[in-house]
C-alpha cells in the first residue's frame, strides 16, 4: 500500500569525510520516516568509516557496507542487492536534501504512477562554512531514450526516485570501468530503452555541491561519456532516433572531448555560456554553432524549439 510505501537510500562513499557529514545529516532530518539507508564504504582511506558509524548511531537500521575499492557502479550495485524498500533513492556523498524531500516525493507518488521520479537540485558552491545558491539545475520535464541520447545526461542521480524491479529487470548499473562516473547515464538510457515510464515534479528538493572533486571534472571524463554515447547510439535507430540527431549528437561530444578543461569552466557562471556564444559569432562552422546553443540550453535561455530551429536537429 502507498500508505506504507518504503525508500531505499543509497549513499556510495570514497574519501567522502569533507563532505559526508551535511550529506547524512540531510537524511536524519526528513520529515518522512519510513527508510531505510544503505551506506557503501568503498575501501576509503580517510575518515569515512568513522563518520559512517557515528550516523548509525543517529539512524535506525542503517546499513554499512565496507568494501575494497571497486568503483561507484559497483557500490551501488553491492546496496541494490541489499535494498527491500519499492522505490530507490541515491544521495552522492557530496550531495544533501531538503528535509521534506522524501514526504513530497511519497505525496507525488500518491498521484502520478511512474518508473522513475525526478525533480530540480540548487547548483551551489560551498562559502564561508555554508552554501551559496547559484541557480536551479531542472532536470525534466521531458525524458525519453532519444532525449537522453541527443541531449545527454540530463538527470542527476541524487534528484531520483526510481522503482528497485525497474532496476533489476535492466541488469543493475553496469561495472564497466570504462563508464566510471557515467553508469548513470547508462543506467537511465537502459530504463528508458525498455520503457520505464519517467515523470517529473517542477520542485527544488536538493542541492549539487559544485567543487573542483565533481567526477565532470576528472580528465577523462568526457572520454568515459562518449562511451556511453556510442554504445546506445548503436541502437538509436532501432528505437525511432533519426541518424542526423545522432551524428550531431556524437559530434558535440567530441567537441566536449576536445575542449573539456574549456567546458569545465562552464559549468561554474552562466557568463562562461555566454562567452562561448560570443565566440560563436566570431567562427561559425557547424560544430562552434553546436557548442553555443546547447550551452546556452544548459544555462536556461534557449528552448527545444529554439535549438531545432538554429541547428536543424
Amino acid at each position: 500500500m502507498k500508505s506504507k510505501l518504503k525508500f531505499s537510500i543509497i549513499v556510495p562513499c570514497f574519501n567522502a569525510g569533507q563532505t559526508l557529514h551535511y550529506c547524512l545529516e540531510s537524511v536524519v532530518q526528513q520529515t518522512y520516516e519510513n527508510f531505510e539507508l544503505i551506506a557503501v564504504n568503498d575501501g576509503s582511506s580517510d575518515d569515512t568509516p568513522e563518520i559512517l558509524d557515528d550516523f548509525a548511531k543517529k539512524i535506525p537500521g542503517m546499513t554499512i557496507l565496507h568494501q575494497k575499492n571497486k568503483g561507484l557502479g559497483e557500490s551501488r550495485n553491492a546496496a541494490l542487492g541489499l535494498a527491500t524498500g519499492e522505490y530507490v533513492l541515491f544521495l552522492d556523498a557530496d550531495d544533501f536534501w531538503c528535509p521534506s524531500k522524501l514526504e513530497q516525493i511519497f505525496e507525488s507518488l500518491q498521484s502520478i504512477d511512474c518508473d522513475l521520479l525526478c525533480h530540480n537540485e540548487w547548483a551551489v558552491i560551498p562559502f564561508e562554512k555554508k552554501f551559496k545558491k547559484l541557480r536551479v539545475l531542472q532536470h525534466g520535464p521531458f525524458k525519453s531514450f532519444e532525449n537522453l541520447l541527443i541531449y545527454g545526461n540530463s538527470l542527476s542521480p541524487s534528484a531520483v526516485a526510481v522503482k528497485l524491479s525497474v532496476i533489476k529487470s535492466v541488469g543493475f548499473f553496469s561495472t564497466d570501468k570504462k563508464l566510471h562516473g557515467c553508469e548513470d547515464w547508462d543506467l537511465w538510457i537502459k530504463l528508458a530503452e525498455n520503457g520505464a515510464k519517467f515523470e517529473y515534479v517542477d520542485k527544488v528538493l536538493g542541492s549539487y555541491v559544485l567543487h573542483e572533486n565533481n567526477m565532470s571534472n576528472e580528465g577523462t571524463f568526457y572520454e568515459r561519456s562518449y562511451h556511453v554515447f556510442q554504445s546506445a547510439a548503436g541502437r538509436g535507430s532501432k528505437n525511432g532516433v533519426q541518424k542526423n540527431k545522432i551524428d550531431a549528437a556524437r559530434q558535440f561530444i567530441l567537441i566536449q572531448l576536445r575542449w573539456k578543461v574549456f567546458l569545465r569552466e562552464l559549468s561554474l557562471c552562466n557568463l562562461s555560456a555566454l562567452f562561448v556564444s560570443f565566440i560563436s559569432t566570431l567562427w561559425c562552422p557547424f560544430f562552434w554553432k553546436v557548442l553555443s546553443v546547447r550551452a546556452l540550453k544548459r544555462y536556461g535561455f534557449l528552448s527545444n524549439s529554439k535549438i531545432q530551429w538554429l541547428t536543424g536537429i
